[in-house]
């Protein structure tokens, strides 16, 4: 994995000017755009099944084989920020992708909004906590898993 080294590199200004910035911003705009459709439309059934729980993981495992060679296949900002703290891709690059990621989130969301009937749109993806749990437990435990998922990926392309 290449880690960026001099100021230039780390900032990025000259990505500005190249073609593949804008094709692997794109690609992640679609990829997250994907991604969010699939979770959130898993998560339409109810009750909690298998369907839901795969659905985000087989997408994500899809997307990064389709846009992966194109901009990374992060499509997610968690791993933008990680990739962006250890000098994997530049700060340029880091704020493009998550600009995207998050439009694309929106996007997805808008769409999937607009389709599917009225009866689903009171809890569209919506992740909710056991009573039982504080928030900062809730928190906390978002935050333990969101670190495990992206020690994950970084462990995969070191």
């Amino acid at each position: 994995m290449i880690t960026l080294r001099t100021t230039p590199e780390i900032l990025g200004h000259q990505e500005l000017k190249s073609m593949p910035l804008y094709r692997a911003a794109a690609a992640e705009f679609l990829g997250t755009l994907m991604l969010v459709m699939a979770a959130c439309a898993s998560a339409m059934s109810s009750g909690l099944t298998l369907s839901a729980a795969l659905a985000p993981g087989l997408m994500q495992a899809a997307i990064i084989q389709a846009i992966g060679h194109i901009s990374g296949g992060h499509v997610n900002p968690a791993v933008t920020l990680s990739f962006c703290l250890c000098r994997n891709v530049s700060v340029v690059r880091g704020l493009f992708f998550l600009v995207v990621q998050v439009a694309g989130a929106i996007t997805a969301s808008g769409i999937l909004y607009s389709v599917v009937p009225n009866i689903y749109h009171n809890n569209l993806g919506i992740a909710t906590k056991n009573d039982d749990i504080s928030n900062a437990q809730a928190f906390g435990v978002e935050v333990l898993v969101t670190f495990i998922f992206v020690l994950t990926i970084q462990g995969s392309f070191g």
